[in-house]
């Protein structure tokens, strides 16, 4: 991983390709990989989002157990996308019943797809997984990229992102997030972005104070969810969009729709004033 890292500190955006009418060209490798379950491991994962291993494996587990063949796209020779500066918007997590973690799982990270964004464009890396060859599992990452491309709109000052819009949601867990959060998520998954490890190297990427990664507020949020609620059990589909930056350390609530009773439900993680939002979501079950 330390290796990818330092190829994605390096990696160039192509702007001949970026700063086009039509999209740029993705690349068509597939990377994949066999994934041996490791209890230590997956121990040291449930602590890290407060969640109990006796459980069904976590839905947001094997995407961040992919992370090292999601690099592997960004950063193929033939990839037009720098990898520093991606902002990740947004994650789509299917996860069958069928899926056992006592079994390996083949994983696969490929790009998908392409579209414009009114700030650059909006890249799809899906990972899949199967095991004994049945699809068990499949996420999808949406990341854009930022660039003056034609059909780039304007920058309007002063937009910002606030939770009135959760007034008919109730409380459902205060969740915490420590100062050393980034550095300890990162020595579990690996993902050493230095955006999340220190506020001196957030700050080399714009950012003032070191954020959280968005895998852990994801699965932050569906661990409490599952908690307060015992819901998904089967045929998991969860859902969410990334809005703002959880600066560290910080103190959240986690918020749900309290006119659902059941699922599917929509929730959101905003600050402790519920000023400012994280993330919104959704939580459901699907067909197979």
């Amino acid at each position: 991983m330390i290796a990818l890292y330092l190829r994605s500190l390096f990696q160039r955006g192509n702007p001949q390709q970026l700063n086009q009418f039509k999209p740029p060209p993705i690349p068509e490798q597939k990377f994949s990989a066999e994934v041996t379950p490791d209890s230590e491991h997956y121990q040291r994962y449930c602590e890290m989002v407060g969640w109990s291993s006796e459980k069904h494996t976590h839905p947001c587990y094997f995407q961040m157990r992919a992370m090292a063949l999601q690099i592997q796209c960004l950063t193929a020779p033939n990839s037009p996308f720098p990898v520093m500066g991606l902002v990740h918007r947004a994650n789509r997590i299917r996860q069958w019943r069928a899926c056992q973690f006592e079994e390996a799982v083949r994983l696969t990270a490929y790009y998908r797809s392409v579209v414009p964004h009114a700030r650059g464009w909006d890249i799809e890396v899906v990972v899949s997984g199967e095991q004994s060859g049945n699809t068990v599992y499949e996420a999808s990452g949406i990341y854009l990229v930022r660039t003056p491309a034609p059909h780039v709109a304007p920058k309007v000052k002063g937009a910002t992102h606030q939770s009135d819009a959760f007034a008919d949601y109730s409380t459902v867990a205060e969740i915490d997030a420590s100062q050393d959060l980034g550095r300890r998520y990162a020595a579990v998954s690996g993902d050493f972005n230095p955006i999340h490890l220190s506020r001196i190297s957030a700050k080399m990427f714009g950012f003032k104070r070191a954020i959280a990664h968005g895998m852990w507020s994801l699965a932050r949020c569906y661990s409490a969810l599952d908690s307060a609620m015992s819901v998904a059990h089967r045929n998991v589909a969860l859902d969410c969009e990334f809005r703002r930056p959880l600066f560290l350390p910080a103190s959240c609530k986690l918020l749900r729709d309290k006119s659902q009773v059941a699922l599917p439900l929509h929730f959101a993680l905003t600050d402790s004033k519920r000023v400012t939002t994280h993330l919104v979501g959704s939580l459901s079950h699907f067909d197979r």
